[in-house]
């Protein structure tokens, strides 16, 4: 995708689990030709915080509260035990706070497609901004997930569904300030169950296109 006196596209991407968020942005990014970035993020993140990733996905896109972090703290040894370090001294906000400034330098560094981690309010503000929301039936993205985790019933892909979308919706909240279901936060929403995932991603390739034709309009000098 060209460039212009440092004026890129930059496609944020939300979605609920099982709406195929990542295979599509994926698709997106090579049809564009630019940088992906989903779990790349966080694996960036742990070598800044020396972590090893597996050990921070549990903070990955997930607000703590306050009884999640007792919990998490007493899991590693009962009060009256004899004190032992936790491996992981970070909690999701230290985890955000890096996340936040990765998704920056990446904005600031060329066309990308990105998903998740509230980029969608994080880069709002960037004139190459495309921000997508993804979302599917339930039913649909409970049979997706189902197999794609191959998971014994339809139930346990339902409450991860759930879990899922209680998580990120807490997160953003929390990290951005914004309800990440409110479609006003975003440019374009697709319906991936309609749609299916090929059209959806060449409805969002046409989308990032203009995008970058506008661009390139804009940085044009007047005519006298």
């Amino acid at each position: 995708m060209e460039e212009k006196h440092g004026a890129h596209v930059i496609v944020t991407i939300a979605r609920v689990m099982g709406s195929g968020g990542s295979f599509i942005g994926k698709r997106l990014a090579q049809r564009l030709g630019c940088r992906y970035l989903d779990r790349e993020i966080l694996v960036e993140a742990a070598r800044r915080l020396r972590r090893d990733p597996e050990a921070l996905e549990a903070f990955d896109e997930r607000h703590l509260t306050f009884w999640e972090r007792t919990r998490m703290a007493y899991a590693f040894g009962a009060p009256d035990s004899p004190y032992a370090p936790p491996p992981v001294t970070v909690d999701d906000k230290d985890l955000f706070d890096v996340e936040r400034t990765i998704i920056q330098e990446a904005a600031e560094r060329g066309p990308a497609v990105i998903v998740g981690r509230g980029g969608f309010a994080l880069l709002r503000d960037l004139p190459g901004h495309l921000s997508v929301f993804l979302h599917a039936p339930l039913d649909l993205r409970v049979r997706r997930i189902r197999r794609l985790y191959s998971l014994g019933s339809l139930e346990e892909a339902r409450d991860m569904a759930d879990q899922s979308d209680r998580e990120r919706g807490h997160f953003v909240k929390a990290v951005v300030g914004a309800n990440w279901l409110d479609p006003s936060q975003y440019h374009i929403c697709l319906d991936t169950g309609r749609l299916g995932t090929g059209a959806a991603t060449e409805l969002l390739y046409q989308a990032a296109l203009e995008v970058a034709r506008s661009l390139r309009n804009s940085e044009e000098p007047e005519l006298l």
